[in-house]
């Protein structure tokens, strides 16, 4: 075994999962999404890391309470997928688990994710299912390979993705959301982590593709259960829509080409 190889192993031996928060405007629910978080993975090693993409010393109340937690300061808000690879490359784990502030751990193990992670060396991603305040499962954290075909299904209330949404049952998908999602970090780094092209929206989509791309899959996990609160992310509603649009123009022109890319404005004057 090479001496380079031997550094790596024994990094990553230190903590087995690696868990990165993005913070931007979700300062109030950091302590309870990292209370839920430490009791949920009591079996694991876990590192944690908030990488705060708002003012600098916003989160400095974080050290007092939890003071084993790592906090990068960006410097500015440069996104979701900026803030992720930053967190990745101060991270010790074999293991990541890229995570939402505004989420609480409420079901399963990280013991499962662990032994399914061992059991099956082609497995690189796993996802949870998500749910609201009243145990609602909510919407688009998982589903099929997004398409011009499927987006005119959705705008008609027959989307493709609504029964794995539904499932109680685990199973291959082709992407699952970055708001809760596990990867291992051998796969990110293969893949050149997040495309920070995207601020915010499609840069998981984006990253399972190029994940599957390598001959790896994707699974939905709903024996995990991630509590969604849905924080501010954003000064307005316009300004969100406008930064989700930007996103999926972006995603279909990499994946799917110039003609889709146009084409898929032409059908949202259409049906928006």
């Amino acid at each position: 075994m090479s001496k380079k190889l031997t550094r790596i192993l024994e990094m990553q031996s230190f903590n087995q999962l690696s868990v990165i928060i993005v913070n931007y405007q979700s300062e109030r629910y950091l302590k309870n999404c990292l209370a839920s978080l430490y009791n949920w993975g009591k079996s694991l090693e876990i590192e944690v890391i908030i990488v705060n993409n708002n003012l600098p010393g916003r989160i400095d109340f974080i050290g007092r309470d939890f003071p084993e937690v790592k906090i990068i300061e960006s410097g500015k808000n440069k996104g979701f997928g900026a803030g992720v690879n930053l967190g990745a490359k101060n991270s010790n784990g074999a293991y990541l688990l890229f995570l939402n502030p505004d989420t609480e751990m409420v079901g399963g193990s990280g013991g499962k994710v662990r032994e399914l992670f061992e059991k099956r060396p082609q497995l690189a991603v796993i996802g949870a299912q998500m749910i609201d305040q009243t145990g609602q499962t909510q919407k688009w954290f998982a589903g099929a390979e997004i398409s011009l075909w499927n987006l005119m299904l959705n705008n008609l209330g027959l989307s493709e993705s609504r029964k794995i949404w539904l499932s109680s049952k685990a199973q291959k998908v082709d992407w699952v959301g970055g708001s809760a999602m596990f990867i291992k970090k051998e796969n990110f780094e293969s893949v050149g982590g997040f495309d920070e092209n995207f601020f915010l929206y499609f840069e998981d989509m984006d990253l399972c593709k190029r994940i599957r791309a390598k001959g790896k899959y994707i699974m939905y996990l709903p024996e995990i259960k991630v509590k969604h609160f849905s924080g501010k992310s954003f000064s307005s509603k316009e300004n969100q829509k406008k930064e989700y649009y930007q996103a999926q123009e972006y995603y279909f022109k990499k994946n799917r080409g110039k003609l889709q890319a146009e084409l898929l404005k032409i059908m949202r004057k259409i049906f928006i």
